[in-house]
């Protein structure tokens, strides 16, 4: 699994950038890094992630169409051919809600290495909109996070065939062994679904919300988007290790550069370096 260094900067100062940003009094002009040949980092690193495992309902197999799933194990749920989509129809065995018995749920009956994947999928059709939430146990540092933490949730918009996403990069809890990985593909509401497919995956980099390396993707520019967990988000740019960024403005004097790294923890065996080389317009090397 590919990792990244994710940045975000700018520098304090009143002047103009080459890109036009003016500062009319002391403020924040935001950098716009680029690759060395001007391309956006987060729209290069912004690839189809790769399939490591998958696995597809088979409804030829009826109400025993469960095991082509396995080593998935699903606890309170019927199996049925699907009559919307080419997978299998799910329902809640046991649907008492105000006990507490409700949940459509899948466990991968096997240990998974965090480093392994980053990116969960599962190919359905929800009756009604909703969401679907994954869970697990990991070997490290459950201590050190709040309980619920260890929660992703990917939003379905319902009475359609889509593809959810479990985006699990950079996540705080998502290393070491996963000890139980738990899927609830219909979180609240009536526990009857169609699915297709489940897929692990590893991806290299997927831009957060208004990404700007697809907004902007005639210039060629442009971030990847607003990353974070616990409502703490913030506009990144994505590289590998020792791969440079450049970004060029007016720094007037007293300019301070302002940055903030992030980087997985898992990647590193000691200090991690960043460097800042600053340089007058036309200078080489």
């Amino acid at each position: 699994m590919l990792s990244r260094l994710l940045l975000s900067v700018g520098l304090a100062l009143s002047a103009c950038s080459d890109g036009g940003i003016s500062g009319g009094g002391s403020g924040v002009v935001h950098l716009d890094p680029v690759l060395g040949d001007g391309r956006s980092p987060a729209r290069v690193l912004d690839q189809p992630a790769r399939v490591v495992r998958e696995w597809r309902a088979d409804p030829k197999q009826g109400a025993d169409g469960l095991e082509s799933l396995a080593p998935w194990v699903w606890h309170n749920t019927l199996a049925a051919p699907g009559s919307r989509t080419e997978g299998l129809l799910l329902r809640a065995a046991d649907y008492r809600p105000a006990e507490g018995v409700d949940h459509v749920t899948a466990t991968l009956a096997e240990p998974l290495e965090a480093n392994s994947i980053n990116r969960i999928e599962i190919d359905l059709y929800h009756l009604a909109a909703g969401s679907a939430v994954l869970t697990w146990r990991s070997s490290e540092g459950e201590r050190r996070l709040a309980p619920g933490a260890l929660r992703v949730e990917a939003v379905s918009v319902g009475k359609r065939e889509e593809t959810l996403v479990f985006d699990l990069a950079g996540h705080p809890g998502w290393k070491g062994t996963i000890r139980e990985l738990t899927l609830y593909p219909c979180w609240r509401g009536n526990q009857s679904l169609e699915l297709s497919a489940v897929r692990l995956c590893s991806s290299g980099f997927s831009p957060g919300p208004d990404a700007g390396c697809r907004r902007e993707a005639s210039t060629g520019r442009g971030d990847g988007g607003l990353l974070g967990f616990a409502g703490d988000r913030r506009r990144v740019w994505p590289t590998d290790s020792g791969v440079p960024l450049f970004a060029r403005c007016s720094v007037p004097a007293g300019g301070r550069f302002l940055g903030e790294v992030a980087w997985p923890q898992e990647e590193s065996s000691g200090e991690v370096h960043f460097a800042v080389d600053v340089r007058r317009a036309g200078e080489g090397g």
